[in-house]
């Protein structure tokens, strides 16, 4: 009883220890941690901190930064990292010993006030202009000045403050370096009148349509052809221009030019008679104009002692019925008419030695023919004519006599082929021999480029052409040209007594023949990689003016041409030329299906330029390294008691050059003859306003400088003078 009472006591009196805690006694308080917070300021300004180190766990710091005058806060660094600050302050708790940063930067001046200047313009005659800004200058400020010239009238020259300023078209900027002047001149344009010449058929419009033009004006001449009527030639200033699809040409007035336009009445043909000496025609109608389809009759008379020769209608020969021949009018045709005296039955270029080139049949040995006599077979046989046939008896040594019938033919300019027939009466079987006559080349010709190569087919025969510069070879045998008609790209050839025709097209030859078992025809494709020719003169690189074209010519005589500035190359066949005369050298260029052509074009002392095309399409020039542009030389002819000068005096006068030329005569004396040289070589009497001194200034232009490139690139005055009968009285 006692123990129990003892605990209960000692219960209750621990509880009321534990009521009198609760009712507010205090109880121990754990131990704080301290840190440091350190600050490092630049130059600039200063700070604070809210409370001291050591700095106890969790307590709450403002940093205060306060700069100097002129300075401003740059940065703050909590711990490495940017903070932002309000009003100048920040505040965070202290969880650790923290560093703070805080640098400063000094505020800029206020920028200085922008000092006024003015602009003062000049502007002369011709125009006007315009600034921007246009007013409130100041030092400093980027001008654009603009000009406007009036019609007629171009920018001229622009100075700022005395020296001449850069214009990009019409705009000139610059820059204020204080007050400014600004000078402007417009310069005035050259006007050249443009006079057309139309002649009956047609009619023409210019646009824009002016009787003058400024210099430098774009002109489209556009010509419209009458019912029946067809454009005959267009010549701008004594040259022929070239019409495109729309019946249109522009072109660039750069000096007083004249147009001439002529038609042609497409319902009339015309047919051309050139009759030799010996006898006359007619032709009935008379013409020479024909609607297209009338039938025309040509009569030919030959005089007295005469015969007639060879009549050949568009260059195939004829055959009179009583001294006519009756046609078609269906194109322009020429007629050929030679006759030959009686005592002579063989024309002088028949007469000679002629070797056998073909025989069919047992005919075929040199021969000689004569003026009426032809030795064959070792005998002198007398030629005669009855009824405008030839014929000649030949008596063997056994006493057999035989027929034979001699007959010639044109084939081309100064080349007749010869024949001998004879008809054994017997079974009526013929023998005919060709003979070719000696010392003349039959076979060498001028080929156009396009035909030079090597062609073959196998569309049903197998058929090998080869064309070099002067020679054809049709399988084994070579051919003789008898025509080639430039429209059609035809060429008319005989090999192996056979006559064909090789049209070229489209990078082909069309061969047709006619035979007695019907009309051949057969498409020939060129074999390339052909042979090379050499030409070493031709050795070398030559590029277009963009570089992208370039031809490279090796010494081997092999080339290659490549488009796209010599990236790739494409293979090149050399193939020389004589081409109508003029001394061009082609390339045939051959990739894919294209081929194009290149003519290397030599200018008198100005190198080699070359012209590349393909078909009709434009062309490309590419020219030698050392290829000078062309240029023009003004030479005076100028006799006794005259004298002439040049200003300026130079040698060569290129295009936008310009020079006055001042012809006078002497005192007591006067021009004589007064001649300049045209674009064809010749000289012809030039207009003077009097007959003692004459002045003329020309510009040169590019179209000028080419339009005597035929008479050297000279432009000539020859001048005479004369006693004036004025100063002798």
């Amino acid at each position: 009883m006692k123990k129990f009472f003892a605990l209960f006591l000692a219960l209750v009196l621990s509880l009321g220890l534990f009521a009198a805690c609760d009712d507010g006694t205090p109880s121990p308080s754990p131990e704080h941690n301290s840190y440091t917070v350190t600050v490092s300021c630049g130059e600039g300004g200063s700070y604070s901190l809210s409370h001291e180190n050591p700095v106890p766990e969790n307590t709450k710091v403002t940093l205060t930064v306060s700069p100097d005058e002129g300075y401003a806060v740059e940065e703050v660094l909590f711990g490495g990292s940017k903070v932002g600050l309000t009003d100048n302050k920040y505040s965070f708790p202290v969880t650790a010993d923290v560093s703070i940063s805080i640098t400063f930067k000094a505020e800029s001046a206020e920028p200085p006030a922008p000092q006024s200047c003015t602009v003062t313009v000049t502007c002369g005659t011709g125009g006007t202009y315009a600034l921007s800004p246009a007013s409130d200058f100041h030092v400093g400020d980027k001008v654009t000045l603009t000009l406007s010239p009036y019609s007629g009238y171009a920018a001229g020259e622009v100075k700022v403050n005395g020296a001449p300023a850069v214009l990009d078209g019409n705009v000139c900027k610059f820059t204020l370096e204080g007050d400014t002047g600004v000078e402007i001149s417009f310069d005035q344009i050259p006007s050249h009148s443009v006079t057309v010449n139309c002649g009956a058929g047609g009619s023409y419009a210019l646009s824009p349509n002016r009787s003058s033009y400024y210099e430098g004006t774009e002109v489209t001449l556009t010509v419209t052809a009458n019912e029946h009527f067809a454009v005959d030639t267009v010549k701008l200033n004594g040259t022929d221009v070239l019409l495109n699809e729309e019946n249109a040409y522009t072109f660039t007035v750069t000096e007083a030019t004249v147009i001439e336009i002529t038609f042609e009445d497409t319902r009339y043909k015309k047919v051309t008679v050139n009759c030799g000496q010996g006898g006359s025609y007619s032709l009935s109608p008379e013409g020479p104009l024909y609607y297209e389809g009338t039938d025309v009759t040509l009569t030919v008379t030959p005089e007295t002692g005469y015969r007639v020769g060879k009549v050949l209608v568009d260059g195939a020969e004829v055959t009179l019925a009583d001294g006519s021949y009756s046609f078609t009018v269906n194109q322009p045709t020429t007629v050929e008419i030679n006759f030959v005296r009686m005592e002579d039955v063989f024309p002088a270029d028949v007469c000679g030695v002629w070797n056998p080139f073909l025989s069919l049949g047992t005919l075929g040995e040199t021969i000689t023919v004569n003026q009426d006599t032809i030795l064959f077979g070792g005998k002198e046989c007398e030629v005669k004519e009855k009824d405008g046939a030839l014929s000649f008896t030949y008596t063997d040594d056994e006493g057999t006599s035989f027929v034979y019938t001699p007959s010639y033919r044109l084939i081309r300019e100064g080349l007749y082929l010869f024949s001998i027939s004879y008809t054994d009466l017997s079974d009526n079987s013929t023998a005919t021999a060709y003979y070719l006559k000696e010392g003349l080349d039959y076979y060498t010709y001028s080929y156009p480029a396009e035909f030079i190569g090597e062609w073959e087919t196998m569309e049903g025969a197998a058929l090998a052409v080869s064309v070099t510069e002067t020679e054809l070879t049709v399988g084994m045998s070579r051919a003789i040209v008898m025509n080639y008609d430039e429209t059609s790209k035809t060429l008319t050839m005989m090999s192996a007594g056979d006559i064909f025709t090789l049209q070229y097209s489209e990078s082909a030859l069309l061969y047709k023949q006619t035979t007695a078992d019907g009309d051949v025809e057969l498409t020939l494709s060129k074999v390339v990689g052909a042979t090379p020719v050499l030409i070493p003169q031709y050795a070398g690189t030559y590029t277009s003016k963009d570089g992208k074209n370039i031809l490279v010519v090796n010494e081997d005589g092999t080339a290659k041409y490549s488009t796209d500035s010599g990236t790739s190359y494409h293979d090149a066949v050399f193939c020389p030329a004589d081409k109508f005369g003029l001394q061009k050298n082609a390339f045939t260029i051959n990739y894919g299906q294209l081929t194009m052509n290149a003519d290397f074009l030599t200018d008198v002392g100005l190198g080699i330029r070359v012209w590349i095309r393909q078909g009709s399409k434009t062309g490309v020039e590419l020219y030698a390294s050392d290829y000078r542009e062309p240029y023009l030389t003004v030479e005076i002819d100028c006799g006794e008691h005259g004298s002439y000068t040049l200003s300026p005096q130079q040698e060569e006068y290129h295009a936008g050059d310009e020079v006055t030329i001042t012809i006078t005569a002497d005192e007591g004396y006067m021009f004589d003859t007064f001649e300049r040289l045209d674009f064809y070589g010749r000289w012809s009497a030039a207009s003077h306003s009097n007959n003692y001194s004459y002045t003329i200034t020309i510009t040169i232009t590019e179209s000028m400088i080419q339009n005597y490139a035929d008479v050297g690139y000279k432009y000539a005055y020859k001048v005479t003078f004369k006693a004036d009968p004025a100063q002798q009285a």
